[in-house]
């Protein structure tokens, strides 16, 4: 919506947005940050036929010299730039690791960290699936603008934001300063329930073995036996004894014949950092059942203090 009034033009951002409220889950992995956003983007027609041009050119192996005269303008100059170093990208790619083809669209999509990143662009992308006669034209995408979060956020009425996990000094001050704060607690979800509904938490112990390796086995015995009725997280001490913990959890669940992938969920601060996505997929599977009825158990998400604050 923000970038179709930019690409009009001539737009009062101030008036369009002085009576609108937002409303946001996770509002503070969306708001605090003073990180560009860059996801302002738009096609360019005019220079999505040149780039078609070029790798049109680049297939039928034109001399370099032609292809290198074909750009006359500043713009398609760095399209043919652009064009070069995705055509250099593609030709180290490794299919099923850096992308595969998705049998719906019949079109080639990234791969990342083992999973299909079905919605991502990039001009390699576009290059590949042209060449590979799966698409009949190049779309060339150009950066719109850029924004900081507070300056793009800071132009709505209201913003109510609701989150599990702002508690930390840092991030209340950071979001009064910025946004003008206020907060409010609501009761817990399990603890407005009633009857057969309610669950209350159970203490159950702690075990403490004598020696590490005992630990990690008591750990990943208890952890399979809860996720029969009940979604498991696991913080360890920190994040390499989380990528560890996942490490023995996957191995125990080949063991007993199930998907150490699909059963186990890392949510460690590496992730959080290297791959957010990853990251947010990997939260949202963690309260999923698997499997239905009498098969219906659950899976253990495995985190470090800080990955799971």
């Amino acid at each position: 919506f923000y970038t179709q009034l930019a690409k009009k033009g001539g737009v009062d951002f101030d008036a369009v947005y002085r009576d609108r409220v937002l409303i946001l889950d996770e509002v503070d992995a969306l708001v605090i940050g003073e990180a560009p956003n860059v996801p302002f983007v738009y096609e360019n027609g005019d220079l999505s036929a040149f780039a078609t041009k070029v790798a049109e050119n680049m297939v039928r192996q034109a001399p370099q010299e032609q292809i290198a005269a074909m750009a006359t303008t500043t713009a398609e100059k760095k399209v043919l730039r652009n064009i070069e170093k995705a055509a250099q990208a593609v030709s180290k790619w490794q299919m099923h690791m850096d992308y595969a083809l998705d049998k719906d669209t019949n079109r080639y999509v990234r791969v990342k960290d083992g999973r299909a990143c079905e919605g991502a662009w990039s001009l390699a992308l576009e290059f590949k699936n042209y060449i590979d006669h799966f698409s009949d034209r190049v779309i060339y995408n150009e950066r719109l603008f850029i924004m900081s979060r507070p300056r793009v956020f800071k132009k709505y009425s209201r913003i109510i934001g609701l989150s599990g996990s702002v508690g930390n000094d840092t991030e209340r001050s950071y979001l009064c300063r910025v946004y003008n704060a206020r907060f409010f607690k609501v009761p817990k979800f399990l603890t407005t329930c009633r009857g057969s509904t309610q669950n209350t938490p159970q203490q159950r112990g702690v075990i403490i073995e004598d020696d590490e390796d005992s630990q990690w086995r008591t750990t990943c015995e208890r952890a399979f036996a809860c996720r029969e009725t009940t979604p498991v997280l696991i913080i360890a001490r920190d994040r390499h004894m989380a990528s560890r913990l996942a490490q023995e959890l996957h191995c125990v669940a080949n063991a007993k014949g199930l998907s150490g992938k699909d059963v186990v969920c890392c949510l460690s601060r590496d992730l959080c950092e290297s791959s957010p996505d990853q990251y947010k997929e990997n939260l949202f599977r963690c309260t999923q059942p698997i499997g239905k009825g009498s098969n219906k158990a659950f899976r253990i998400g495995v985190t470090d203090p800080r990955g799971g604050r």
